[in-house]
């Protein structure tokens, strides 16, 4: 079906550049405490991504990028 950008011929404006509408929603308390955690979670998985291979190479494990994997998807 024909389905144009709901903005398509409006002028473009600093706010949507910015995405202030985005940042608005952190008024919201709920929707803020998210935010926070994400981030706060996404602290120790960025140490883990960088370092991980590296360490579990020195430990001697042969398979390191499996042993990751299986790692990655017990996130899941």
């Amino acid at each position: 079906p024909h389905t144009p950008a709901p903005a398509k011929g409006l002028p473009l404006k600093v706010r949507d550049l910015f995405c202030a509408d985005a940042f608005a929603l952190l008024r919201l308390r709920h929707f803020l405490i998210f935010a926070l955690c994400a981030t706060l979670i996404s602290i120790p998985l960025g140490t883990y991504y960088a370092f991980t291979a590296s360490w579990l190479a020195d430990a001697g494990i042969r398979e390191v990028s499996t042993l990751m994997s299986l790692g990655q998807m017990s996130e899941i």
